[in-house]
């Protein structure tokens, strides 16, 4: 603490009659200050000094009134034995449709009770619910926000009408005790009178439990166990699971394919005529076609849905995990976080900027709590929240207006402010959770699906040309024919279908496959592992006892932590620097109990963070006056301070001017603890005679408030604090292996300058070079887009950066063709995490909003993780593209293959036949995905740059390698077809033989191709670490297994015969070297076959030119930038390399 020593008078603070002004209605004292601070209990003694008016009933007991020893905790359990009358939700009262309120110029007119709280067409179950004991029924609750109601409020008692009927305390919340409610509380009990006249109510003490189920985890303990009769009248807060899709829904699923649905209408029409030329005398194996492809159709179908079934539940756990996440709630008195499953009707939430609101309720009271309530109505405005019993009250005085709004909607978010909440409807019972039962949302495609999308698009055009083809050519020869065959009419309808079969089974196999990739590799990645960081404190300096005091109420007062337990130890719950700052006032100050720390004092006004001005205020009721306490960055609060303390060494302290030598030592001192990656808060504070002062600027919608910026000047500087948030384990490794993967880490912070530049040079992000830049955000937002490009490629760290700051710095990035990942925790990082093209938040520290506008949490905050989820991106990215390869290859021989030896067959047969290619398409399709996309990420895999966004999905190398293995395979294949019978003196009755040789060559070639695949690059070792990798072994011996078992007893079904030992060399050793031509393909240079395959592209973009346009979605994937004002100007070649001609999805190391 940066402090000088001369005499000065004592400021004390006067706690004896804050209750006394009674011309301040306004002021809430800070007994209710739980209501709208997150983090404060009521378990401590109240002042007996403070007006107890403000307090709720349920909060005093005339047995301790007055006499300093805590009220207890209350069970918020009404209870009248004599209570006998139904409440009105059991009354039948007959459904008609809502009538809209009718507001007038200065205050509202409200609809009668009946009216306000009448069920909706269809709802009337809602609003009848057996044995009910509380006052109001879920239907009636959801009057409340459908639309928003004041009526319904008014009709409902208001707060106080919803304490008692939902049996709760707005002071202490529910009870942990709570199980079975005993007795009822009737509607009129509820709403009857004015709850300020009212005598007390009383409610039966109960006694909190003293153990860690009144902590952090307390829901983990108690969960909502203990709310049977709140569970079973308003639900829990969880929306129904969807009905996961059974098995035959997945089967149906697959199978609804309009190329398998016409494939199994042939077959079952071959199989029909098969059977009437085995019954007519015919041959007795006709019939064995149409089981065998019906069988195979059967085998791809299941395998396909048992690997979508897998899939779906493990999407089904990664939804539950993700959806669930902790809140603020006070129960028994204590604030406590709970799992947002376990908010209950009736709970006192706790809410602050950055907060997803979890249920349905009315605002208790707060200070500056506005709501962004689009996603959940679609009004776009800020809506500012009034407190409930302000709304009442101008209700009962006949002045309310349309514009109080009380009401807090499920799936806002809160924007700025403090305050709590009575939860009212939670689950399906909530507005989100309507909207979300009548929604399915869908989750937009990343850019890895929309190539893959393209190109399963392009590659299906392309095989339905094909299959059409092929169909029309023999159909063509089946008519010229048609005349001189000799066949029976059954026969000839059979040569037909079998022309048909062979033309649909070849565009099988090219389409089939492929739409399947668009889901196969999409998943997200969550990260579990990592320790939690916890900042230390240091005191400068021997204190006097008012200094401290002074300093301690600063600290205490001016934070949104709060005391709890984790695991059963007290601890402070909130942001880090609240919770360091808190940790220094206990082991340095003499805090000794922080709920009645602040209970001594009444607030005024609360100013919240705002990231803009980086900094927050209170104002709270002084001896004298009203006092301003101020924290946030040091130097922005330096600027603003005229005088300092001095003499803080002593009982008695002086305020003297700040002259420009103090000045001076100050920010020495700031820089000094700046450098030593100490964040630096600054403190002040300033006396007021009155609040809102005369010269204040007061607030446009509460005219009892002060503008911030009009009371932020001329205030006394206390001192400075540095926090030293100590790098995690691993972070300096984590960035310099970022910077290894060619991934630039630049640091954005609202720390100051110094600050910034010391913990980025601690955690490797600055070089000690010093070559590259370090600016503060207001320079950077003043720069042009010209001189933004010519920094950004060396700027590393952006200091008192603002949100917008983020968000410029991002979008610029993009445009420059970048890949950006953003990571942050607070809900001012927002815009950057939404528009980056990987948003990274926090789980443990991350504000709901940034987790919402994040793709990807980490659960463990740790910046190491991202390391983690860079490898797997990347090695998802690697399996696709490697079962790319495979399957592009095997589509580009079948086909041509398929087709030139139908073609020229006399019988209109192809060598691979209907149950052959699906057995191949069962190999490529599933079996090779799951081979190849199970490869680990292995930190080799960091060894190489990122790939830039223009990089098309298969790149030059893999062209490489998909053109070369076809060749090779369509020249063994063709020789063994055309050539076989003479190489091996095979007289025309070996047929057969041959052709199954040719089908087992053409099989192995595809098992031994699928480990060239397993690299994209032109290194040699493909079987790296295939050792590891279980999956890939076991689904290649079973390709290997049923390729064995196929040759030796499918002779009928898959029209092949059994094969001697030398037919199986020959198909070995001809399939065999297909590895060794890879070696040869990865020699060749990639800039060689570029120049090459350019060419041909030319050529063919000569003479195909309607086709060369489908091509480009391969070639040039990407989305054209925006400078390119006609698509058509994009040529298909650039220009690179000392003028040399390249193509476009080349791109040399």
């Amino acid at each position: 603490m940066e402090t000088r020593n001369t005499p000065a008078p004592q400021i004390t603070l006067d706690t004896s009659n804050l209750g006394d002004n009674e011309n301040e209605p306004t002021q809430t004292p800070l007994t209710e200050l739980p209501q709208h601070r997150p983090g404060l209990s009521l378990t401590t003694p109240p002042q007996t000094a403070v007006d107890d008016s403000y307090l709720s009933p349920t909060t005093r007991d005339p047995k301790h009134k007055g006499d300093g020893t805590s009220p207890g905790s209350r069970s918020g359990s009404w209870s009248d034995s004599g209570a006998t009358a139904r409440t009105r939700a059991d009354s039948g009262v007959s459904a008609t449709s809502w009538t809209t309120t009718v507001y007038s110029k200065s205050s509202l007119e409200y609809e009668s009770a009946e009216d306000a709280l009448r069920p909706d067409p269809g709802n009337e179950p809602d609003f009848q619910v057996a044995n009910n004991p509380f006052a109001f029924s879920p239907g009636q609750l959801n009057k409340l926000l459908n639309p928003k109601s004041l009526s319904a409020y008014k009709a409902l008692g208001g707060l106080r009408g919803l304490e008692k009927g939902l049996r709760t305390s707005l002071a202490a919340g529910l009870s942990l005790d709570e199980t079975h409610l005993e007795g009822q509380v009737t509607f009129d009990q509820a709403v009857a009178g004015s709850p300020r006249s009212e005598k007390p109510t009383e409610f039966e003490p109960i006694q909190p439990r003293r153990s860690s189920s009144s902590g952090l985890k307390s829901s983990h303990h108690h969960g909502n166990a203990h709310f049977e009769d709140r569970i079973r009248v308003y639900r829990d807060n969880r929306l129904p699971e969807r009905k996961p899709d059974s098995i035959f829904v997945l089967i149906w699923r697959a199978y609804n394919d309009k190329i398998l649905i016409l494939l199994t209408i042939a077959a079952v029409i071959s199989l029909a005529l098969g059977i009437y030329e085995t019954v007519s005398g015919g041959s007795s194996v006709d019939w064995v076609e149409g089981v065998a492809i019906c069988v195979a159709i059967i085998i791809v179908v299941t395998v396909g849905a048992a690997n979508d079934y897998q899939k779906e539940r493990q999407f089904v756990k990664l939804n539950k995990r993700k959806d669930d996440r902790e809140v603020k709630v006070i129960r028994s008195g204590k604030s406590i976080q709970i799992s947002i499953h376990d908010v209950t009707v009736g709970d006192v939430l706790h809410m602050e900027a950055g907060d997803a609101i979890p249920a349905d309720g009315i605002f208790i009271s707060g200070h500056g709590v506005k709501c962004d309530e689009s996603s959940a109505t679609g009004e776009s405005d800020q809506m500012e929240k009034t407190g409930g019993e302000e709304v009442w009250q101008r209700i009962q005085e006949g002045t309310a207006t349309a514009k109080l709004d009380p009401f807090i909607i499920s799936g806002s978010k809160v924007l700025e402010g403090v305050g709590t909440y009575l939860v009212t409807s939670v689950g399906q019972n909530s507005s989100f959770g309507k909207i979300m039962m009548s929604l399915q949302t869908t989750n937009e495609m990343t850019p890895l699906q929309v190539k893959l999308g393209k190109l399963a698009n392009w590659i299906g055009g392309l095989g339905s040309s094909a299959a059409g083809l092929l169909f029309l050519v023999l159909l063509i020869k089946f008519l010229a024919a048609l005349s001189s065959n000799p066949h029976t009419p059954a026969e000839k309808g059979q040569e037909f279908l079998d022309i048909l079969i062979v033309a649909i089974t070849n565009k099988m196999t090219v389409v089939k496959g492929t739409l399947g990739l668009t889901d196969r590799f999409a998943s997200d990645h969550l990260v579990a592992e990592g320790d939690v960081l916890e900042p230390t404190g240091k005191v400068f300096g021997k204190l006097g006892r008012n200094a401290k005091e002074l300093i301690r109420t600063s600290i205490t007062l001016n934070s949104t932590a709060f005391e709890g337990e984790e695991n059963g130890v007290a601890t402070f719950i909130g942001s880090k620097t609240e919770v360091a700052l808190l940790t220094l006032a206990k082991e340095q100050l003499g805090l000794e109990n922080l709920a009645i720390e602040r209970a001594n004092f009444r607030v005024k006004q609360i100013f919240p963070f705002d990231s803009r001005r980086k900094c927050m205020g209170i104002v709270v009721k002084a001896e004298s006056g009203f006092r301003l306490f101020v924290k946030g960055a040091s130097e922005i609060m330096l600027a603003q301070a005229t005088t300092a303390l001095t003499n803080l060494s002593k009982d008695q302290y002086d305020v003297e001017p700040l002259s420009t030598e103090d000045r001076r030592q100050i920010e020495a001192s700031i820089d000094d603890y700046a450098q030593q990656s100490l964040r630096t808060i600054g403190m002040l504070y300033k006396d007021f005679p009155a609040w809102p002062p005369a010269d204040a600027k007061p607030l446009e919608d509460n005219p009892k408030m002060a503008e911030f910026d009009s009371v932020f000047h001329a205030l006394t500087w206390v001192g400075v604090v540095g926090i030293h948030d100590p790098l995690r384990p691993g972070v300096v490794e984590a960035v310099a292996q970022c910077q290894h993967s060619g991934v630039i880490v630049r640091m954005v912070t609202g720390d100051n300058i110094t600050t910034a530049r010391a913990i980025a040079r601690d955690c490797g992000i600055l070089r000690k070079d010093d070559q590259e830049i370090v600016m503060e955000g207001p320079k950077f937002r003043q720069l042009s887009d010209a001189e933004m490009d010519a920094v950004l490629p060396k700027l590393r760290v952006l200091a008192r950066s603002s949100p917008e700051d983020k968000r410029i710095l991002v979008e610029r990035l993009k445009k420059l063709g970048e890949t950006v990942a953003v990571t942050g925790d607070g809900t001012n990082d927002g815009p950057a995490l939404k528009i980056a093209d990987v948003g990274f938040s926090m789980g443990i520290a991350g504000t709901e909003v940034a987790k919402e506008a994040s793709s990807i949490i980490l659960l463990d905050d740790n910046f190491s993780s991202t390391i983690t989820a860079l490898m797997w991106g990347r090695a998802v990215n690697d399996a696709v593209k490697k079962f790319l390869q495979f399957q592009i290859t095997v589509n580009i021989t079948a086909v041509v293959l398929t087709f030139v030896s139908a073609v020229s067959s006399e019988s209109n047969h192809s060598v691979l036949t209907a149950v052959q290619l699906l057995w191949v398409n069962l190999i490529m399709d599933t079996l090779a995905a799951l081979a190849l996309a199970t490869d680990p990420p292995t930190k080799k895999i960091l060894d190489r740059p990122p790939q830039p966004k223009s990089q098309p999905l298969i790149t030059i190398n893999m062209w490489k390698m998909i053109i070369g293995q076809s060749i090779y395979q369509l020249a063994v294949t063709f020789t063994l077809y055309f050539a076989g019978m003479r190489i091996f003196n095979y007289p025309p009755s070996r047929r057969l033989q041959l052709d199954t040789v040719v089908f087992n060559s053409f099989v192995w070639m595809q098992i031994f191709n699928e480990f060239n695949n397993r690299r994209l690059d032109n290194k040699f070792n493909i079987f790296e670490n295939i050792h590891k990798n279980f999956w890939f072994i076991g689904i290649n011996c079973i390709m290997v297994g049923g390729q064995i078992l196929i040759v030796f007893v499918g002779g009928k079904a898959f029209q092949i015969t059994k094969l001697d030992g030398s037919q199986w060399a020959i198909s070995i050793l001809t399939a065999l070297p297909c590895l060794l031509w890879a070696v040869l393909v990865r020699l060749f240079p990639d800039e060689w076959f570029a120049v090459v395959f350019n060419g041909s592209l030319r050529v063919f973009s000569a003479v195909f030119g309607p086709v060369w346009k489908a091509l480009r979605v391969v070639f040039h994937p990407v989305a054209q930038p925006e400078h390119v004002q006609d698509p058509r100007s994009k040529i298909q070649f650039r220009m690179q390399r000392k003028g040399s001609v390249r193509p476009v999805v080349y791109s040399p190391p």
